[in-house]
């Protein structure tokens, strides 16, 4: 039996999305993604296999027609700033309607969000946590996290809430690759062991 999780990703260029997915491998530069980076971990619960598939989305809106199909089917989307520059904070606006815009919601069951405020290693914070707070709030977006890919703050913290949103949500869709009488058993891993393994994946 294998569960599968999509998590993508969105958020403007040099955000650091990509490095905090690769944080061991972080580098101070910050060359654009030109296109979709895939990235799976797998973990194993009592013989279930969990495959956490992680699509990368470039941040160039110009690229919006090549990585918009990969939406689809997503289990949680990441909404990534930095916390350096007040205008890549106002486009999650834009990263979060245009994910709406192109995903459906099954049963009704709204995807979850998580929002990433990445580079706070940098201390010339430009974006006030409250008004985050207030733009989450308003949003219904309940999962938030300060990072930095290049020292790890929270990181591993906010990729086991994104692991753990994504799981909850499958659940609630009955989305899974199995037979119908396995979804009680399923229910019973995550409260029994996933999120303590999750602490290990990152």
């Amino acid at each position: 039996m294998k569960i599968n999780l999509k998590i993508v990703i969105l958020g403007d260029s040099s955000v650091g999305k990509s490095s905090l997915l690769v944080g061991k491998f972080y580098s101070d530069t910050n060359l654009p993604n030109y296109g979709t980076n895939f990235t799976t971990k797998e973990i194993v619960i009592n013989g279930t296999i969990v495959s956490i598939q992680f699509w990368d989305m470039p941040g160039l809106r110009s690229l919006r027609s090549c990585s918009v199909p990969y939406y689809r089917g997503a289990d949680c989307c990441v909404l990534v700033y930095d916390v350096t520059s007040l205008e890549s904070f106002e486009s999650l606006n834009y990263w979060r309607d245009d994910f709406l815009t192109e995903i459906s919601i099954p049963n009704g069951t709204l995807c979850p969000f998580v929002v990433i405020g990445n580079k706070v290693d940098l201390n010339n914070t430009m974006v006030d946590q409250e008004w985050v707070k207030l733009w989450n709030r308003d949003n219904g977006i309940l999962s938030y996290f300060v990072t930095s890919a290049k020292d790890s703050t929270n990181v591993k913290e906010a990729f086991n809430i994104i692991v753990k949103n994504a799981f909850d949500y499958k659940q609630k869709t009955y989305i899974y690759e199995t037979v119908n009488d396995q979804k009680e058993q399923n229910s019973r891993l995550f409260c029994c062991g996933l999120f303590h393994v999750a602490n290990n994946l990152f």
